[in-house]
């Protein structure tokens, strides 16, 4: 449900059910099947040598997706219309057409095709997971905060009344925005993160880490970069 409300706000469409199950093993299936076999092959060399790569189901997968998701791109330039925002992809669209018209060779250079499918991939990836695994704890805490779950439907019923709510409502409903913004402070749907690379030579938490490292960056803690 939660994939393809998220390809609704990306694409302006669900997936069929064979890309549906492309891209529920991309965004989470993988993870539970491969364990960290993944990890282990990526950071000790030698284990190359005694096993297959975890990853090669992972890349057919995402090939697919990759030219699914370019085939919707290519689609919606062909429907584009500057004047209604379908979905995540046409403000894209706009910004790659306005960069041509304006000729500035510095965006159109990495305003591409590719570039865009990549970041809208990466949009739908990492938020089935992360908005998934947030709506559980929030459901849990729900249930055992009793006292804010009372707060928090007093001020649905003052605000909301029998109406559907609106992104426009979000300003009135401060218990409501606490309670969210807490449960992703307490529980981080992605603590650590993924591997980064450094770009250049920097600081972090006091830590000289030079160009081209792979620092793991706990995301629950305040840290400052310096360059």
């Amino acid at each position: 449900m939660i994939l393809n409300i998220i390809s609704l706000t990306t694409f302006n469409q669900t997936l069929e059910p064979d890309d549906l199950s492309r891209f529920k093993y991309l965004a989470t299936a993988y993870s539970h099947e491969m364990g960290g076999t993944h990890i282990v092959y990526e950071f000790i060399l030698y284990i190359r040598f005694l096993m297959s790569d975890p990853l090669m189901k992972y890349r057919h997968n995402y090939n697919q997706c990759f030219d699914y998701t370019l085939d919707v791109l290519k689609a919606h330039k062909n429907t584009y219309d500057e004047s209604v925002c379908r979905d995540f992809c046409d403000p894209f669209i706009g910004a790659q057409r306005k960069a041509a018209a304006e000729c500035r060779p510095g965006v159109v250079q990495w305003l591409t095709d590719q570039n865009i499918v990549a970041t809208v991939i990466d949009l739908i990836f990492a938020g089935t997971e992360t908005t998934y695994a947030t709506l559980q704890w929030m459901v849990l805490f729900v249930a055992y905060f009793e006292v804010w779950q009372r707060k928090m439907r007093a001020e649905m019923d003052h605000v909301l009344a029998d109406r559907v709510v609106t992104l426009a409502d979000r300003r009135r409903m401060h218990c409501v925005q606490a309670f969210i913004a807490e449960t992703l402070r307490y529980r981080t749907a992605a603590p650590v993160g993924f591997p980064r690379v450094t770009l250049c030579d920097t600081t972090i938490v006091n830590t000289r880490s030079p160009d081209k490292t792979r620092p793991q960056i706990p995301y629950g803690r305040h840290i400052r970069l310096r360059f």
